[in-house]
């Protein structure tokens, strides 16, 4: 058992929040070209949508292995500013949420990270990925592990988004997990012959505690990362938090090496030239309910919450809410993310 079946007993459900009209396209791609297969046209009723890439039901979770009806490039976007509604932004956000969410759970994150990143004047969209990241306990978790099964899936999307909007330049986020998942979308991109032909680059990637060896050896990608990520991305950013519970506690004991969000890259290892390392320990707030759904959040327990310390809290980068409004109450470590994203321009 690995850390992605093991840590879905701590998951909490938070609420969802959608609007009923909007623009739903299933994508199953064959080739290098998509074919839209079901479409229910409609428009965004108001700014309070969350627009959404999901994989969700593509793979038997008990087993990690994709379903039958689904390809390994295929999956289905809603209300997708620039390739489904409206005009093609200056540049787009993907936000990768990691293990034991539920559909719920991605939606609250990408919309907590939408405020924090408006509470620091970021005001282009912000894309939730929904993946099965859910396995029941006991899943089989080693090469077959569903998140790995995504960069296929995610890296497809970003060339089509891509294709219809060649000059929006497109950033990724990944929590968790959801670090994994960017690692294999670099990667497939890299071997994708088209996105090379057009000299396609991705402005930046942020992992925020990352649940992946600091050591980057990473299941599935036989290339060496340091070049995927120099030849696929032009900045590659690693907030890192010595303090996190949840990669110190949990994570260690089962994946038995170190993360890379927790204790950063391991010394003498060829990182690439675009690398930026950067502690964000202190951006995290003592609380353990980031989300404000009342329970203590994935990889905390009640005694933890007696005892907080800043950086603790393995789900507060996003920002935290506040437990009788639920609006933003901190931006968590959003605000070194849009700082670097305005560094890049200096």
């Amino acid at each position: 058992m690995r850390y992605a079946s093991l840590l879905v007993s701590l998951v909490i459900l938070g609420s969802i929040t959608l609007v009923s009209a909007k623009t739903t396209t299933a994508i199953a791609a064959t080739s290098s070209t998509t074919t839209a297969t079901r479409t229910a046209v409609g428009t965004v009723a108001s700014a309070t949508y969350t627009p959404l890439v999901s994989t969700r039901a593509n793979f038997d979770t008990s087993k990690s292995l994709l379903l039958p009806n689904h390809k390994k490039t295929d999956y289905a976007a809603t209300d997708v500013p620039g390739l489904q509604v409206g005009k093609c932004p200056a540049e787009i956000v993907i936000y990768i949420h990691g293990v034991g969410a539920a559909q719920s759970n991605a939606i609250e994150q990408t919309g907590r990270v939408k405020m924090s990143l408006n509470n620091n004047n970021y005001y282009n969209p912000v894309i939730g990925f929904s993946w099965d990241s859910n396995t029941p306990k006991g899943a089989s978790t080693d090469k077959t592990l569903i998140a790995e099964q995504q960069g296929l899936k995610l890296a497809h999307f970003i060339l089509d988004f891509k294709n219809k909007c060649p000059d929006s330049k497109v950033r990724m986020i990944g929590h968790s997990m959801g670090a994994r998942v960017i690692l294999s979308t670099l990667a497939s991109l890299h071997t994708n012959t088209e996105w090379k032909s057009k000299n396609f680059k991705l402005a930046s990637v942020h992992l925020i505690g990352a649940g992946v060896a600091s050591s980057w050896n990473v299941y599935g990608i036989k290339s060496p990362v340091r070049n995927i990520i120099e030849q696929v991305v032009i900045k590659f950013y690693n907030l890192v938090n010595p303090n996190d519970k949840a990669l110190s506690g949990t994570y260690l004991r089962v994946e038995h090496h170190t993360a890379l969000g927790n204790t950063g890259a391991r010394k003498g290892i060829s990182l690439p030239s675009n690398y930026i390392q950067q502690d964000v320990q202190n951006e995290i707030l003592p609380l353990c309910d980031a989300d404000a759904d009342g329970k203590p959040d994935l990889g905390l327990t009640s005694k933890d919450c007696k005892a907080m310390e800043r950086g603790f809290n393995h789900m507060g980068y996003m920002g935290f809410r506040d437990p009788t409004t639920k609006k933003l109450m901190d931006d968590g470590a959003m605000n070194v993310v849009v700082e670097d994203w305005e560094n890049e321009t200096k």
